[in-house]
């Protein structure tokens, strides 16, 4: 029979054996460390200068001093000594260094229940499926930085699949963004989970924005929804502000019909209060105050020029303005100003 136990190597009492009470403290003691084993530090090399009593180590590889030749074992404080206990595979220790609880597996000390790899699905408050194999039930869920950025990564295997965010009422799809079918990042909304309609579409290659378009040709598209329906944009301004469109080295208004839909009818409308007060139609004459002009300027009520003293500068033929000084009426005939009354 054996003179200690074959799992803890706790000592035996021996039938002849005298002084049986040591033998017996001495497997008291080692019971005392190994049962809920909690060690200060994890692949400790040199030992404390000062230990106290029941002070406990897990030993590392190239121990030295007191501990030289009991690399990866137990060394605990007892009785004025230290004493010494190999390590089994699959045992535990709180270590307080780390504050987590470890396992020893394969020569190291590794993180119990850490790591965990290839799971079939991790449910947190709720039920994952074969679909949904990460399931959270909370008001809220944080994702937070490292001590730099963060990144959140949806990714698909092929260009025709979808890599998107879906939000719901009720499990029922009300709004997704996100790649959908191509690379164009869209945005479509529901209000029944079933009927999807696009609000917009960004064009992956251009970068451009199609409201109604799937291949917007300029940086801002938008198409109508149904032949008859009219396009329209709304700056709505408050307490008696008015809304401004501002840009940089000119501004064009242009005008083109479609072709394809029959519609020859191209103008450009200036409205105040659903009042029309300018139209230019495609053949480039103006009305002011009126729609269907006769002539370049066809203004329905009275014109007025502002009177000036001066003839203006390097003027060309046709030339019109009011002498305030002569309260006439001139105009420049290539080479000369007349009065017309």
């Amino acid at each position: 029979m054996s003179d200690t136990s074959s799992i803890l190597s706790l000592p035996y009492l021996q039938p002849s054996q005298a002084q049986k009470h040591v033998t017996h403290n001495e497997a008291l003691t080692q019971l005392d460390v190994l049962v809920q084993l909690v060690v200060e530090s994890v692949d400790a090399l040199v030992p404390p200068a000062v230990p106290v009593e029941g002070e406990t180590h897990a030993l590392g590889f190239g121990a030295s001093g007191a501990w030289a030749g009991h690399d990866e074992e137990i060394a605990s404080f007892a009785d004025g000594a230290w004493h010494f206990v190999a390590l089994k595979e699959g045992w535990r220790a709180w270590a307080k260094d780390r504050q987590e609880l470890l396992s020893w597996s394969a020569g190291a000390w590794v993180q119990t229940g850490g790591q965990p790899q290839n799971l079939d699905g991790v449910g947190i408050k709720t039920t994952s499926d074969s679909t949904n194999r990460l399931a959270i039930q909370s008001p809220a869920t944080l994702l937070s930085h490292e001590g730099a950025g963060h990144q959140l990564k949806v990714n698909k295997a092929t260009l025709a699949d979808t890599a998107s965010l879906l939000f719901q009422t009720g499990f029922s799809g009300r709004a997704e963004m996100g790649l959908t079918g191509n690379d164009d990042f869209s945005v479509k909304v529901s209000p029944d989970g079933t009927a999807w309609t696009d609000a917009f579409t960004v064009d992956a290659a251009t970068g451009y924005i199609g409201i109604g378009s799937q291949t917007p040709p300029s940086p801002l598209t938008i198409v109508k929804s149904a032949p008859d329906a009219p396009i329209s944009i709304r700056l709505q301004n408050w307490s008696g502000n008015a809304s401004k469109i501002a840009a940089d080295r000119g501004l064009v208004f242009s005008a083109d019909h479609d072709n394809n839909s029959g519609n020859t009818q191209s103008f450009i409308s200036f409205e105040v209060d659903a009042n029309e007060h300018m139209q230019i139609p495609a053949n480039g004459i103006v009305a002011i105050g009126r729609s269907g002009p006769d002539v370049a300027l066809h203004v329905k009520d009275i014109l007025r020029l502002e009177p000036r003293s001066a003839e203006p500068v390097s003027p060309l033929q046709g030339t019109v303005y009011f002498d305030s000084s002569t309260a006439k009426l001139r105009c420049y005939d290539g080479s000369a100003w007349q009065n017309l009354f």
